[in-house]
């Protein structure tokens, strides 16, 4: 019988080997160069990754995204079992659960879903989350064992598709978690940093401003660049490097906070004001997804 017990289980075991590879819209196929092509051409986030991720085509590494590492379980393992009935987004998996709740009420029990806006992942207890994220900042683009803490989880559920089961005796105390801020979002109040490394993955030099996939959501338009002025250029683990002038492909710290001015829930983006080299302040949309709410 399929359980929390036997996702979080599953979870672990796919966070400690070392061949997988985030790729949007898959549960474990093996990336092969014609499977990243039917992923291009039905996927424009795979597409514009292109370049990175026909670097490990071939090479036996198994795909999945946020919610496909779920489904994996689900199916086995096996992209064969799939299951169009079966099939559910992070907000699918959320709407369906029966057993749920803000992040600072979770449960010491491993193997409930924690979600923040667009992403999902596997808490395995005592303060660890396994996640299938395309992050290098948090060590890779793959499957990754991550803390639960400062992350930017706003919800947990138990997955409605399993069996939820309970080991131990619940905890005197929820797991620890940041509990203020919530990590809800409030339009005209919240207080956000942008924490994490990014990478270039588009250059201006007219406008002294570069963007990345994630926080852009794909292709920038002119409203989510971000000025060079808000950003240090680092390596690929966060470390201040290079000439400060970021180039396409090079790798980026966001280093201020600012306050939430708009929400938009359909682009999951908020609107924040960003200052450029000139003093010039611009506003600048972004997704919510990778914020961090923070203490005014």
């Amino acid at each position: 019988m399929k359980s929390n017990i036997g996702l979080a289980a599953f979870a672990r075991k796919k966070a400690a080997q070392p061949n997988t590879i985030y790729v949007l819209g898959s549960f474990g196929q093996v990336l092969t160069s014609s499977f990243l092509e039917q992923k291009c051409k039905q996927l424009p986030w795979n597409q514009q990754n292109r370049g990175f991720l026909s670097k490990y085509v071939d090479q036996g590494i198994q795909a999945y995204d946020c919610c496909g590492l779920i489904k994996a379980y689900l199916w086995d393992d096996k992209p064969s079992n799939y299951k169009a009935s079966e099939d559910e987004n992070e907000a699918m998996m959320y709407d369906r659960a029966k057993v749920k709740g803000s992040i600072h009420t979770l449960p010491e029990r491993e193997g409930m879903l924690v979600f923040m806006p667009g992403h999902v992942g596997v808490y395995i207890g005592n303060g660890e989350v396994v996640e299938c994220t395309p992050n290098m900042a948090l060590g890779g683009w793959g499957v990754l064992k991550t803390k639960l803490a400062g992350r930017g989880w706003t919800h947990w559920a138990a997955y409605a598709r399993i069996a939820n089961e309970v080991t131990d005796a619940p905890s005197s105390s929820p797991a620890e978690v940041e509990t203020k801020p919530d990590q809800v979002l409030v339009a005209g109040s919240s207080l956000v940093s942008i924490p994490g490394v990014f990478r270039a993955d588009y250059s201006s030099a007219s406008r002294d401003a570069v963007s990345n996939n994630i926080l852009a959501n794909g292709y920038p338009s002119n409203e989510n660049w971000i000025p060079g002025f808000e950003c240090t250029e680092t390596d690929a683990n966060g470390n201040v490097s290079g000439d400060q002038n970021i180039h396409l492909g090079e790798f980026f710290k966001v280093n201020g906070t600012y306050k939430v001015k708009k929400l938009h829930l359909p682009t999951e983006a908020a609107l924040i004001t960003m200052r450029t080299n000139a003093g010039k302040n611009v506003d600048v949309w972004l997704r919510y997804g990778p914020m961090y709410e923070v203490k005014d």
